[in-house]
């Protein structure tokens, strides 16, 4: 039998009415022969019917078949629906006929539930839904659009605007086509059909885009590269980069496509005014006390939206159900309803929280197995009157149902979430609550990531322990802190869940909450216990300081093999902080620590995020060093453990974009061409990387290149809500000021945002960090000033390149860098060019770079090495050659 999800609908109106004939044939015979519906139904109702029967109970049997054929009836349309030649796929095929369709009368059952929604004035949804449909009628480039928005903002809703106006300006029968890939077999099929025939000068919708896989985003971004494909337009709906399902491997290039193509349409929700002025003008508020409340000056919530439209839908009549639950839209927590809709809500909203759907199926089994403990007779009757009320709730647009999703109700994730808040304080609800979520774990087919979200839903410290590890390694960590945040006041004093809460803070670089939270954890844990061991690496990682090395010390003793390894990794990286890089260390700990995995029978977290930090901090230490630089990148970068990285770690395609090809641009290829002058065809380069044109741009063409390059970097740790998104910022601001075109003002904003950024860190080994910005910044206005002879702009940029060098070399005196503080002493020998007379001042530059040189050899600071042989072979420096330095010099952060 083929499922009811492999359907195509045509929106016509001889077929709708032919299916809706056919459809209550097929509810007739099932309703006369609820024999069949008994067969079909034991394998769902297993227990219950076994119930029955044991206890003589016919009239139960028989409500419980009739029941069945209500629910089972539907799937054997799906064989009616093959003889008229209208199924082939799990999608909407949406006409311009609607229009017709809807002025006939017609109630076509085959109408997506957002094509029936009312429509509220919705000024964010009218700029995208009109621009949309100008790109559609000019046949333009790009024929792509991307609609961004929070769960029931509105979204999905302005396909149906974009369908109906369409249809109302024009007769030329234009063919829509919907996907929404929050059925996974739907991304199968949109892959298979992406530029095919099939697609042929077509609208095409793809709906939650969030939920898609890595390689259906890759193959979507490089689809939509070309500059032509055979749909007419394609439209993708998303919500922010924050709830995006992350995968290794995810890419966001689609939406800086869309963000340079102005066809990235950005939905707030509704105004709250105009859900006012709707209340208003239809006397609502007169009849429901609880809109009286609604303030006009933000945008509504996802029960005011939901409300509003389904009374625009169906006005409230008398014993409406909505009556019941209208006190959901006072924010308060004093909330009463009775035992039977709290039975009810408890298990939509646990079904449906996370997911923002919930089929009727897993409605019935948690109903039945909530209530173990009562009569047959009264969980039958209890499960049939709350079947009727979800119909209503359907009917009414509450819970509006899918028809192609096999029974699944929508319920929005954002809806599901504000009403779980509201209602947790009710004890009962509370109770069922809690019991659902514990029946949907045990019964299985929950990946690791949902149970975990689940898990913190109910405050269950052992769950949420269970599952951190598989939500860590695919989940986007803002969106765990969001759930942490909406949960954790009433999650229990648990040491285990304050460190995941705070080892999520930390990778978002929410560096102040997550050393408090680790403050607090650390004096309930013994040290010999495993969790101090991950503590112990908790607060290495945020803080740098003498505890830190204390804490290395105690793990370097640990009995767990694991933790040792990883204090031999943190002495490594402390050590680059003070300036000493050991790139061949690195790589030697990286074999081991890979060997250790391979012999495991599972791969810790522990274990993946060594791995990572090694390999990425190996091409870090590379580039600090300056001493074979692709060769150790193309060891790090193609060795083995990448591909445990590239399968459980979050930021992989992160990590390796931004130092396999923006750092290697930037660090090294801009260095040894601009500065040094060698010839791209000279340069040792690792084998996967290309230079294709790049070495044949100009130098605003490679900065232009650069700043592409690292927003790209950026767009992907903001996906998975990594913090070096905020970190890349000096890498971009360092481009910026090297840009011959770029404004003074710009710079100088971006230079006092990075400032402020690298003080909220609190990191004292970075602090020096924004004074070589500004050093590079007043060295590159001085060479202007020099060439043009103002003498008395020369001496303002000296003295403020000056004091820069100060500063620098002060703060990371006071942390103890080494190569900090020789840092600072380069650039303050190099500065003295501008004191006393020529031949003075050049033979005692000289006679200081020489011993400058003998102490980064002694300190295997290789690159430097190189720049000084290079300023120094002649027997005077020369100012071009100075002034390229001051503008490539590779500023690598420690």
């Amino acid at each position: 039998m083929r499922s009811s999800s492999n359907r195509l609908f045509l929106l016509n109106p001889s077929i709708s009415f032919a299916l809706t004939f056919v459809k209550a044939i097929v509810y007739l015979v099932a309703l006369i022969l609820p024999g069949i519906a008994l067969t079909i139904s034991l394998t769902r109702f297993s227990n219950p019917f076994k119930e029955a029967i044991e206890n003589n109970q016919i009239l139960t049997v028989v409500l419980l078949a009739l029941l069945a054929a209500l629910i089972y009836s539907t799937p054997w349309l799906g064989n009616v629906n093959k003889k008229f030649n209208v199924i082939e796929l799990s999608i909407y095929r949406l006409c311009s006929q609607f229009k017709n369709t809807a002025k006939q009368g017609w109630k076509c059952w085959a109408v997506p539930y957002f094509l029936k929604v009312p429509e509220i004035e919705h000024h964010d949804q009218t700029v995208a839904v009109n621009a949309i449909i100008g790109a559609i009628n000019k046949d333009a480039y790009p024929d792509f659009s991307i609609i961004l928005g929070p769960s029931a903002s509105g979204k999905t809703r302005s396909i149906a605007r974009i369908v109906k106006q369409q249809a109302a300006m024009s007769n030329n029968g234009i063919q829509y086509l919907y996907y929404d890939l929050n059925e996974r077999v739907i991304e199968g099929k949109l892959v298979d059909n992406i530029g095919s025939d099939f697609h042929l000068e077509t609208v095409v919708f793809i709906d939650n885009l969030h939920q898609a896989s890595f390689h259906l985003i890759n193959t979507l971004t490089k689809y939509l590269s070309n500059s032509h494909f055979p749909e007419k337009h394609i439209i993708l709906i998303a919500q922010p980069l924050d709830r995006w399902k992350i995968n290794p491997s995810v890419g966001v290039k689609l939406i800086e496509m869309a963000k340079e193509s102005s066809c990235l349409y950005k939905i707030e929700g509704i105004k709250e005014e105009k859900i006012f002025e709707f209340i208003q003008n239809t006397d609502l508020s007169k009849e429901i006390s609880e809109l009286r409340s609604i303030n006009r000056r933000y945008i509504a919530t996802a029960t005011q939206t939901t409300f509003i439209t389904s009374l625009m839908s169906k006005p409230l009549g008398k014993s409406d159900l909505r009556e019941e639950l209208l006190p959901l839209l006072d924010d308060s927590k004093n909330l009463k309803f009775d035992d039977e809709l709290i039975r009810r809500l408890a298990i939509s909203l646990s079904l449906a929280i996370h997911r923002g759907r919930f089929h009727k199926i897993d409605f019935i089994k948690l109903h039945w197995s909530i209530q173990k403990d009562c009569r047959l007779m009264t969980k039958a009757y209890s499960l049939i009157t709350s079947l009727i009320w979800l119909n209503k709730m359907k009917n009414l647009g509450i819970f509006p149902m899918m028809v192609t999703s096999e029974h699944r109700y929508i319920l929005h994730e954002q809806l599901a979430e504000d009403w779980k808040d509201q209602l947790f304080s009710l004890q009962a609800f509370r109770h069922l609550f809690n019991l659902c979520i514990e029946y949907q774990v045990s019964w299985g087919g929950i990946d690791g990531e949902l149970s975990w979200y689940l898990a913190v839903e109910i405050q269950d410290e052992s769950l949420a322990v269970r599952y951190f590890d598989h939500a860590v390694a695919i989940s986007n960590f803002k969106r765990m802190i969001n759930c942490f945040n909406r949960n954790r006041f009433n999650l229990l004093d648990d040491s285990a869940i304050q460190l995941q809460y705070a080892l999520l803070l930390d990778k978002v670089g929410d560096f102040h909450d997550a050393r408090k939270i680790l403050g607090k954890v650390e004096r309930k844990l013994e040290p010999t216990s495993k969790l101090f061991a991950q503590l112990a690496l908790a607060k290495i990682e945020v803080e740098h300081n003498e505890e830190a090395l204390q804490y290395i010390k105690q793990l370097k003793e640990s009995g767990h093999e694991i933790y040792r390894l990883a204090a031999e990794y943190w002495d490594i990286h402390i050590n680059a902080h003070l300036g000493r890089f050991a790139p061949d260390e690195l790589l030697n700990l990286l074999e081991r620590v890979y060997c250790l995995s391979s012999i495991r029978s599972s791969v810790e977290k522990e274990v993946i995020h060594l791995l990572s930090r090694i390999v990425f901090d190996g091409c870090r230490h590379s580039y600090l060093q300056g001493h074979n630089v692709s060769s150790f990148i193309e060891s790090f970068l193609s060795h083995d453990a990448n591909t445990l990285l590239y399968k459980y770690e979050p930021q992989y395609q992160a990590l390796l974009q931004l130092y396999r090809h923006s750092h290697w641009f930037g660090h090294e290829f801009m260095f040894r061409s601009e500065l040094l002058g060698a010839k791209p065809d000279s340069l040792p380069i690792p084998k996967f990387i290309n230079i294709g044109n790049f070495s044949r741009l100009s130098l605003e063409e490679r900065i232009d290149y650069l700043i592409e390059s690292y927003n790209s970097s950026r767009e992907l740790f903001l996906a998975c809500g990594g913090r070096e998104f905020s970190y890349l910022s000096a890498d971009l601001l360092n481009l910026y000021i090297i840009k011959p075109s770029s404004k003074s003002d710009e710079v100088e904003r971006k230079l006092a945002e990075y400032q402020s950024f690298i003080n909220e860190t609190g990191f004292k080994d970075i602090f020096s960090y924004p004074y070589y910005y500004i050093l590079k910044w007043n060295l590159i206005r001085l060479e202007d000033a020099f060439l043009s002879q103002n003498a008395i702009m020369v001496d303002l940029y000296v003295s403020s390149a000056k004091k820069a060098c100060l500063e620098m070399e002060q703060l990371d005196e006071n942390v103890g860098n080494h190569y900090g503080v020789w840092r600072a002493s380069f650039f303050k020998t190099l500065l003295l060019i501008w004191e006393s007379d020529a031949v003075e001042r050049s033979s005692h530059i000289l006679e200081r770079l020489k011993v400058l040189k003998k102490s980064a050899k002694s300190n295997r600071f290789f690159r430097d090495v190189e720049i000084i042989n290079w300023l120094t072979e002649g027997e005077v420096i020369e100012f071009q050659k100075l002034f390229r330095l001051f503008k490539f010099y590779p500023f690598v952060h420690q």
